[in-house]
């Protein structure tokens, strides 16, 4: 019994702290704040994943910048159909992200940066041979009212 607890007790302080650095995070802050798409926005089909892992980049004109120049950044899951907020991870600073197991269904990807314009991507997770296999998504964050708006691909990488 004391066992338990005691193993119950460490996973409490665990799930604490994590919930802790992750409202610490800055950019993830707003992660609950979604504005759907334009509706003069083109429809393009959605991303078909297993996984919703991926990199961030910037890319102003030609030049693409990686890294650090991304952070601080948020990656946002919402239902695609009910605009729910399912999860947020913050951009590393290598322009790494990753969440944890995304139940199937499709979502919008929203991909957020100061200064940099908010990107808005369908998504779909599904299960089996048609997802695109363990190659990740690769977001293009775009210089707020120079370019042309974020958007997400697959990562040919």
């Amino acid at each position: 019994m004391r066992i338990c607890l005691r193993i119950a007790g460490v996973f409490l302080i665990g799930v604490a702290a994590q919930a802790a650095m992750a409202q610490s995070t800055a950019p993830c802050r707003s992660a609950h704040e979604y504005s759907p798409p334009d509706p003069s926005t083109i429809v393009v089909p959605p991303l078909i994943v297993r996984q919703v892992f991926g990199r961030a980049v910037v890319e102003a004109g030609e030049k693409v910048i990686i890294g650090e120049k991304v952070a601080p950044g948020c990656i946002s899951l919402f239902t695609d159909d009910t605009h729910r907020f399912v999860a947020g991870v913050p951009v590393d600073s290598r322009g790494l992200f990753r969440f944890g197991a995304v139940p199937p269904g499709r979502y919008r990807l929203v991909s957020k940066s100061p200064a940099l314009c908010t990107g808005n991507s369908l998504i779909e997770v599904i299960t089996g041979p048609a997802a695109k296999g363990k190659r990740g998504i690769l977001v293009h964050f775009r210089i707020r009212k120079v370019d042309y708006c974020s958007y997400a691909d697959y990562d040919r990488k």
